[in-house]
């Protein structure tokens, strides 16, 4: 099981908030590339007849990023990575979420003064 994540929140400097981007986001070779670097570890595990998951994940490390990781270009982003992960072998995606990040879909409880709530997407 790895972790991955297509871009680097974490920071918060200028040259990291650059990155996460719908254009970053939703350039397919950006995709590719981040997929491609776990060929060999998807190769190790299906020779001794492992299944390869990303054990978390998302668009942006550090839980994202408001207006990229709550947006449709993000849930197209995700269906591209997912099945790009299917083309190279991996078995699964595990999408990290949490109650007040950008990149949760939904926020079942109060929190922070925002109400429970599903995002638009």
């Amino acid at each position: 099981m790895s972790l991955c994540f297509l871009t680097d929140n974490c920071g918060r400097l200028a040259a990291h908030a650059a990155l996460v981007s719908l254009p970053v986001l939703l350039n397919h070779i950006n995709t590719f590339e981040k997929v491609q670097q776990f060929t060999s570890s998807i190769s190790a595990a299906k020779s001794v007849g492992a299944q390869f998951f990303i054990g978390e994940t998302n668009s942006a490390a550090c839980h994202g990023l408001a207006g990229v990781s709550d947006s449709l270009g993000a849930a197209l982003w995700m269906l591209d990575y997912s099945l790009t992960g299917a083309t190279v072998g991996m078995d699964g995606l595990y999408f990290h979420n949490g109650v007040g990040f950008p990149y949760s879909v939904w926020q079942p409880i109060a929190v922070n003064g925002t109400a429970a709530h599903a995002s638009g997407l």
